[in-house]
């Protein structure tokens, strides 16, 4: 069993189980633990799982059908894949498409064509389950692009982040000081956790695992800001002015030189990410919320040419090792005045 995920797979299990077909939509950041919970929910059951590519959706059916070893070729339609994988059954099969968005963020006629062939076959019952990475796209622009065929949707679910207390429950040889200093560095997102080695202090595990020029981890903050956002100069000025404490919209547009307009548009974007949030409403001041993207601006992009020139371990010593018991401190700190 999947641990700190029971809700979310009886809510899956609760459409699995009614009469009919459905299709439910799956979604939150990458490293969130989609896929391994899907795979936990797929083990026992008649299933197929696809990854969906960025590409062309003719393109799509002839890879979904290559895989499937589906004479067709380039001519394969949505329906001669549904016939192949099913088969008339009273049997309820279920059919798992990670990165969904692909598939109908330049053609939205796939959730049309797979609502009509549940409807067309109720002998052949699917439980359809769309997963994604892109939260903005999903809460923001799905429903636009799907337009009346969003109807044929049956349900939405959110995979947020796990509380710190999962994690001594996962990492049974994590100290809880470990516990502490890992969830200040990434927050509730177990795929960044499993990135650390328990028998590592935190400070061995950001010099081996973070620090290292290429690493996953090295890269997995850039890449967060870039698979979503365009302009990330943008978008880098504005976070590395966070981090660094400049938390009004005054501060940001001395500091930038954007306007408060321009500014307000990006910290939205960011905040439809929730990579931003907004700390204080009255107050009129802004954060970043996710807590990899924090520690990246806070510790490594304002020194970025000295990855370059000293070691990690250097590094470490020289950038975060006198500051990241503050930062640790002045997370768990924030945490406890919010509740």
């Amino acid at each position: 069993m999947l641990s700190g995920r029971t809700a979310e797979l009886n809510y899956l299990r609760e459409y699995y189980y009614r009469e009919g077909s459905q299709i439910v939509v799956v979604y939150g950041q990458k490293n969130i633990g989609k896929t391994a919970m899907l795979k936990d929910f797929m083990s026992d059951k008649t299933s197929c799982y696809y990854l969906a590519r960025s590409c062309s959706m003719k393109e799509q059916l002839f890879q979904w059908g290559r895989e499937l070893r589906i004479d067709g070729g380039a001519d394969l339609s949505c329906e001669d894949i549904f016939d192949i994988l099913f088969p008339a059954s009273s049997d309820k099969k279920l059919l798992v498409i990670d990165e969904f968005q692909n598939m109908i963020k330049l053609d939205g006629a796939f959730i049309k064509a797979a609502a009509s062939f549940f409807m067309k076959h109720p002998q052949s019952p699917v439980l359809c389950v769309l997963c994604s990475s892109s939260v903005g796209f999903v809460e923001n622009s799905m429903v636009g692009k799907l337009g009346n065929a969003a109807l044929s949707l049956s349900g939405l679910l959110k995979i947020k982040e796990l509380p710190s207390q999962s994690m001594q429950t996962i990492f049974h040889d994590f100290t809880e000081r470990q516990c502490l200093e890992m969830y200040a560095i990434f927050g509730g997102v177990p795929g960044l956790w499993m990135q650390f080695e328990g028998a590592a202090s935190t400070a061995e595990n950001i010099i081996t695992k973070i620090l290292p020029d290429g690493s996953y981890l090295a890269m997995e903050a850039a890449r967060s800001i870039g698979a979503e956002l365009r302009e990330t100069s943008v978008y880098n000025t504005l976070l590395a002015c966070l981090a660094a404490g400049m938390h009004k919209l005054n501060d940001l547009h001395r500091h930038t030189g954007f306007s408060r307009a321009k500014i307000s548009v990006y910290l939205k974007n960011l905040m439809e990410l929730e990579i931003v949030e907004k700390s204080n409403i009255k107050a009129g001041t802004y954060r970043i919320a996710n807590r990899f993207i924090h520690f990246y601006f806070t510790f490594i992009y304002p020194n970025l040419s000295f990855t370059q020139s000293y070691t990690p371990q250097e590094f470490y010593e020289i950038f975060v090792s006198d500051k990241i018991a503050d930062y640790v401190a002045s997370y768990w700190n924030d945490s406890q005045q919010e509740k």
